[in-house]
């Protein structure tokens, strides 16, 4: 096996990288628009003899964030893209037409839920198959990727960097490094009627919290809870300080429960949320367990 291969990879707005199986990178990391950065990460320990495989889940966010603005679209650049590289000593391993892909139905498109909030993330977990992650997945339903070429009224009309509308294709000059595991200092349960309804994950998580009763309790974790029908559990974690990160947990659940995660930056002396926060919030319905192999 080679002793270093690097991955050059970027993408228009945001990608996570398995390489059998094993997370990679995610990023790019935040930058201006037309001025697209590339990361570099040695995927050489987590390759293998034979098949591999490499996975990059890719999401175009379509609106304005806090982290990614779009950039002013080509007739063809503009609305979501993947670029990567694979150094091996054989020759390099591009993404072209030999790479298949699928518009996954696991995630359900949104739109923000106000002024300044963020697309949340809705994820259906039953639509959702880790087994594409695995070498030997067979993808005989996907389809090739389709390759962009640059076209666009004046500019340079190059389909190689620099291009419009992402510009040279810079490397990040802080490139995704070995994750920092910083876990919960506290944690807290209140329980209150569920509101129901079309509620987006922010304002579900905002009416659970207003309607909740005003007690929290303690817990630890592992946390086991017991759910009750028209009950929401409400559970708020806290770090003591200002983190920036993937929020990563467990959870052991029957399938189809809704899960519902809103950052603050800060609460009130009751541990509610305070009024006029950042209104982003991701949303998971939990999945049956895999059958198991016999």
């Amino acid at each position: 096996m080679p002793a270093a291969a690097p991955l050059r990879i970027t993408a228009d707005s945001r990608y996570t990288v398995w390489v059998n199986g094993h997370e990679a990178a995610r990023g790019p990391g935040r930058g201006a628009a037309g001025r697209l950065l590339y990361d570099v990460v040695d995927v050489a320990r987590w390759l293998v003899p034979g098949d591999n495989a490499i996975c990059v889940l890719v999401r175009f966010y379509g609106e304005a964030n806090a982290w990614w603005r779009p950039v002013t679209p080509t007739f063809s650049h503009g609305a979501g893209v993947l670029l990567a590289e694979l150094e091996l000593p054989s020759g390099v391993l591009g993404t072209d037409r030999s790479w298949r892909h699928q518009t996954s139905p696991a995630w359900t498109p949104q739109k923000p839920s106000g002024v300044g909030h963020a697309v949340p993330e809705v994820l259906d977990g039953a639509l959702w198959d880790p087994a594409w992650l695995e070498p030997g997945f067979d993808d005989t339903g996907w389809v090739p990727a389709r390759v962009l070429t640059t076209l666009h009224l004046g500019g340079t009309a190059r389909s190689t960097p620099p291009a419009d509308p992402y510009g040279p294709l810079l490397e990040n000059p802080a490139p995704p490094g070995e994750p920092v595991e910083r876990p919960v200092r506290w944690l807290r349960e209140r329980r209150g009627p569920d509101p129901g309804g079309e509620h987006g994950p922010a304002d579900l998580v905002a009416a659970v919290d207003a309607e909740a009763g005003p007690d929290s309790v303690p817990v630890e974790l592992p946390f086991t809870t017991v759910l009750e029908p028209g009950v929401a559990v409400l559970l708020t974690a806290g770090w003591d300080q200002v983190v920036a990160g993937t929020l990563v947990f467990e959870l052991d659940a029957p399938p189809g429960v809704l899960v519902d995660a809103r950052p603050a930056e800060d609460l009130d002396e009751r541990l509610r949320l305070r009024p006029f926060q950042h209104g982003y919030a991701a949303r998971y319905r939990t999945r049956a367990p895999a059958p198991a192999i016999t």
